[in-house]
């Protein structure tokens, strides 16, 4: 893909024929939603507008953290149904995959890691005995 066809069809450079659309809208109202949904979650959390079980809480910061991603997309990924965003979409896709594989086998390392690092506790103690000083 042409990067300039890309900012053409994104609206951040001039079209070549017809009239360019403008973009910079987008942006604007993309950042003030991001700005409330982000003040929305912050409020939920400090100032305990939900009942104080910890489960409506995550629920709601969950459902404002999902709203966001969805803005991002829209408004500053450019996402629609026009083919250059299709392709967008697909970048994405792998990117949440690896993504995806990175945390997953960080999170297994990170858990597992006492288990294959850490000694047994007859192993621990026959070390012990066997060490001068200790």
């Amino acid at each position: 893909m042409n990067t300039r066809t890309y900012f053409e069809d994104v609206g951040a450079w001039p079209a070549a024929e017809g009239k360019p659309h403008l973009v910079w809208p987008a942006y604007v109202l993309g950042f003030i939603l991001s700005l409330l949904l982000t003040f929305a979650a912050y409020g939920v959390v400090v100032y305990h507008v939900l009942p104080v079980s910890l489960t409506y809480v995550i629920a709601v910061l969950i459902g404002l953290a999902g709203i966001q991603f969805l803005v991002q997309l829209v408004f500053f990924f450019h996402l629609s149904a026009q083919h250059a965003a299709r392709e967008r979409l697909i970048i994405l896709g792998g990117t949440i995959i690896i993504v995806g594989i990175l945390l997953s086998g960080s999170i297994w390392i990170m858990f597992t890691l006492d288990q294959r690092m850490m000694p047994s506790a007859t192993q621990m103690t026959h070390y012990m005995d066997t060490q001068a000083g200790i």
